[in-house]
């Protein structure tokens, strides 16, 4: 991936000022109660497709992490890849964003953001150099939404520009917003117990649907492979799940190639179902659909896009911590790559009696 512009160099530096000097008003100190304190995020999802002289359009899928140091403005990291359109597949960029957003009128708000990043890929390098030029990227945006409470839902008026690129284009984009919290707590608290009081609290403000973080290891293997790459592809992934119910959840998972096809990638958002069988074991079932590959002529994609249903049986090893092994098919429509996958992960429960300790 190519280095990042000056001005992406500028804003990556003012982003770690602001976010070191900035008095977090997401972190809700509890009144006597300093161990634990409640931080509060989105995710964030857009399409928008893009012109690209002299061939088909890109649709690019953004994804983003976004964790409030206000009550309006927010700091986070993400990407986008492409879906449906073109032979794209393996095309990603990864960006720092700055986001402010306020309403205007009961539910109804505006928002505006800048991000810069750096990215490329595609089915070959001159297309990836005709995509990317130098691999640095600067997006602004600007739109409005309606807060749904459970979600928001707009549009923005958007323009990215790769440095010495093909992209360089204004468009309009429509995004979904998806709110969750949990908790952080002083590295100096650590391995202390949680008083009454402060669970009482915590159980009063806390949202009602879990959140989980899972780390896993897949393998794909792959069936009658047209493209050049004829290995079991093995891919670490991070998944981060919210639980809208006891029994269903939306997730985004993150997947990078580590042997077999070291530079794949994939971006994925679903669905999923949980089956509780007893205290300590449970079936989930999910479907994921986002982008990912390669280039096309090692791992035939095409236009990037995917369709991920997978399974699991997992097993807690006590209250917040928990094994699994995981099994499914993953197929991309508009391309001939089709695997079956197994794999392992361990999950993270995030709740608010259950916090990040940072050294703080």
């Amino acid at each position: 991936m190519a280095s990042i512009t000056k001005p992406a160099v500028n804003l990556l530096v003012a982003l770690s000022i602001a976010l070191a000097t900035t008095d977090s008003h997401a972190l809700e100190i509890a009144p006597e109660q300093a161990g634990l304190s409640k931080a509060e995020g989105m995710i964030m999802l857009d399409y928008e497709s893009i012109p690209v002289p002299d061939s088909q359009s890109i649709d690019l899928m953004g994804f983003h992490f976004m964790n409030k140091v206000t009550d309006w403005f927010s700091l986070g990291v993400g990407g986008c890849a492409p879906l449906v359109k073109g032979e794209y597949g393996g095309f990603m960029a990864i960006d720092v964003t700055a986001h402010a957003q306020r309403k205007v009128l009961g539910d109804l708000f505006v928002n505006a953001g800048l991000s810069a990043g750096g990215g490329g890929g595609g089915k070959s390098v001159e297309q990836s150099k005709a995509l990317s030029g130098s691999g640095g990227f600067i997006k602004n945006y600007v739109g409005l939404g309606y807060d749904f409470k459970d979600f928001s839902i707009g549009a923005n008026y958007a323009k990215i520009k790769f440095t010495n690129s093909a992209i360089d284009h204004a468009q309009l984009n429509a995004y979904v917003q998806f709110p969750f919290s949990y908790s952080i707590g002083s590295y100096a608290n650590s391995g202390s117990q949680t008083s009454a009081d402060e669970q009482a609290l915590w159980e009063s403000i806390s949202d009602s649907g879990e959140n989980i973080l899972t780390l896993g290891l897949d393998n794909f293997f792959q069936i009658k492979p047209e493209g050049s790459n004829k290995s079991t592809i093995n891919v670490a992934d991070l998944q981060f799940s919210h639980f809208m119910t006891n029994k269903t959840y939306w997730f985004a998972d993150l997947g990078v190639g580590y042997k077999g096809l070291p530079l794949y990638n994939h971006i994925l958002g679903g669905l999923g179902y949980r089956y509780t069988v007893s205290p300590k074991l449970a079936l989930y079932a999910q479907l994921g659909v986002g982008s990912g590959g390669y280039s096309p002529e090692i791992i035939n994609t095409g236009s990037g896009l995917l369709v991920y249903p997978k399974a699991s049986a997992e097993y807690m090893l006590n209250k917040h911590y928990g094994l699994a092994l995981s099994g499914g098919y993953l197929d991309a429509p508009k391309g001939s790559s089709k695997n079956y996958t197994f794999g392992s992960n361990s999950r993270f429960d995030l709740n608010p009696l259950n916090p990040l300790v940072f050294k703080i």
